[in-house]
């Protein structure tokens, strides 16, 4: 059965973790840009600036987010990818 997605339910937000912690957000960037045209990549870091181990990375297309999670065990650097939509705190709890 195929999905059918409108305009609002259309999330390009992926969430990714268990990246190399040394990794910037250029090397997310790169890992992703591949599936299509990036709007923007994200890092979390503490307050020393320091990874937090977990960041976003947001495609400007559907179909390019979805070909994205693709990457959702890949293992990179001896470490398997996390890579999952986005989902909002009170989505997530439901």
């Amino acid at each position: 059965m195929i999905e059918k997605h409108d305009k609002k339910t259309q999330n390009t937000n992926l969430y990714v973790k268990d990246f190399p912690i040394a990794w910037t957000d250029k090397e997310l960037r790169d890992t992703f840009s591949p599936y299509g045209e990036l709007g923007s990549v994200v890092i979390m870091k503490d307050e020393k600036g320091s990874s937090k181990g977990f960041g976003f990375v947001d495609f400007k297309e559907f179909d390019s987010a979805t070909k994205a999670l693709e990457l959702h065990q890949k293992v990179v650097e001896g470490q398997a990818l996390y890579v999952v939509r986005h989902q909002k705190k009170g989505d997530r709890s439901r």
